[in-house]
């Protein structure tokens, strides 16, 4: 069945020496069409010269190789071994011209170096020089791979093409306008527990500061510190025979923290346009300009008093969601199938994003979908830290968790 499709030309740069690599580069663009152009109406196209290029007269070959086809790429993956290639008018070799071309145009440029072992009577020791000069030129400009196998080269290329398209598409997308009729009409919409409960664009999500007056005389746990509560006869903290965490306390006064400085919400698709949006693959990307921040979804684990929870009745044991991840940025995908005309869908998990000042989230989804090429929406969510000041004993007491007069 026909289908509309957005097209990504890849340029396969190399010498003569990697053919197989070539070959199998090819193989791994097919794959990948394979597997995602109908689910992302996206097409990836290989550009080589042996196939993609005609000889014309009066033209010097790297000339032609250039305009025919290193003009059009999207990207390119650079793979070497033994040889950097034969000189050119502007550049050490066509090979390196292509790349230099691609990357001067803020275009993704994946290179790969070869680690196969080779003969040494069949080395070039000129030319194996030249690409070791033009080794130490690169490895300091970006991302660059080593592989000892053609299953290795493989493996890592078809990994990191599909981050390279992923984010070649973020960049290029744009967000439907209301003059393309034809594009779907969905809105971002950031909401807290439910999808009605929507935060407007200018608002902040208010959180907690919590700072402990007395971090350096937090005591150690100790079972009989704590006064214990029972629920339906069962001891909550009892341990059954476990090896007693001594630093219960302080990992509570740490939870508590980023619990109260987590700002919490959903993400939902509103669907204002008069035709259903279906199959939809949505790649969100969160990014801050704040450091000391961290993401996570769902609820933050509660600590336990004992070092092997797999033993303990725990308050924390019906705790599901993800440890905070540190970071400026974070990518998450996610499936919908459908969002009606009129209708609101939350998708994905409740997040959870710890920040210890003021700050601001952007959200950046590519959507694919089967009713039309990528788009973008974007949404952001704001944050006020209100700073509170609050001793251990106050921070324990509010966790649930309160030492006996006297102790510590």
């Amino acid at each position: 069945m026909p289908f509309d499709a957005r097209v990504l030309q890849v340029l396969i740069a190399s010498p003569g020496d990697v053919a197989a690599e070539r070959d199998l580069m090819a193989q791994v663009i097919h794959e990948w069409n394979a597997v995602y152009a109908r689910e992302r109406n996206v097409v990836l196209m290989p550009l080589r010269w042996e196939t993609d290029t005609y000889p014309v007269y009066g033209t010097p070959p790297q000339t032609a190789i250039d305009e025919q086809i290193v003009t059009h790429a999207d990207l390119a993956v650079g793979i070497f071994w033994t040889r950097l290639g034969t000189r050119t008018e502007v550049a050490e070799s066509g090979t390196v011209e292509e790349i230099d071309r691609i990357g001067e145009e803020n275009k993704p440029v994946l290179l790969y170096f070869s680690r196969v072992p080779v003969d040494p009577e069949a080395l070039d020791l000129k030319q194996y020089g030249r690409l070791s000069a033009f080794k130490k030129r690169v490895y300091p400009r970006g991302l660059v791979e080593s592989y000892t196998s053609l299953e290795e080269f493989k493996d890592k290329v078809s990994r990191q093409l599909a981050a390279a398209v992923r984010d070649v598409i973020e960049q290029t997308t744009q967000t439907p306008t209301a003059s393309a009729s034809s594009a779907p009409k969905l809105d971002l919409l950031v909401t807290r527990h439910t999808i009605e409960d929507v935060i407007p664009a200018n608002a902040d999500i208010i959180v907690s500061r919590v700072i402990c007056s007395d971090e350096d005389k937090i005591p150690d746990y100790e079972p009989d510190s704590i006064t214990v509560n029972k629920i339906a006869g069962i001891t909550i903290g009892q341990t059954l025979g476990t090896e007693l965490d001594r630093a219960y306390y302080r990992k509570l006064v740490r939870w508590y923290q980023q619990s109260a400085a987590a700002a919490r919400f959903r993400l939902a698709l509103k669907n204002t346009g008069d035709v259903a949006v279906r199959d939809l693959h949505l790649d969100l990307s969160l990014t801050t300009e704040v450091d000391g921040t961290a993401l996570f979804t769902g609820d933050l684990k509660v600590p336990t008093s004992s070092s092997s929870s797999a033993y303990m009745i725990d308050w924390g044991a019906s705790y599901q969601g993800t440890e905070p991840v540190p970071g400026r940025s974070w990518r998450i995908e996610q499936d919908v199938p459908v969002v009606q005309v009129d209708r609101t869908v939350s998708w994905g998990p409740r997040f959870g994003w710890i920040a210890s000042d003021d700050a601001v989230l952007h959200l950046q989804i590519t959507v694919y979908s089967s009713s039309a090429p990528p788009f973008g929406l974007s949404a952001r969510v704001s944050v006020t830290a209100e700073e509170q000041v609050m001793t251990y004993a106050e921070i324990l007491e509010a966790a649930g968790a309160t030492p006996k007069a006297g102790r510590g």
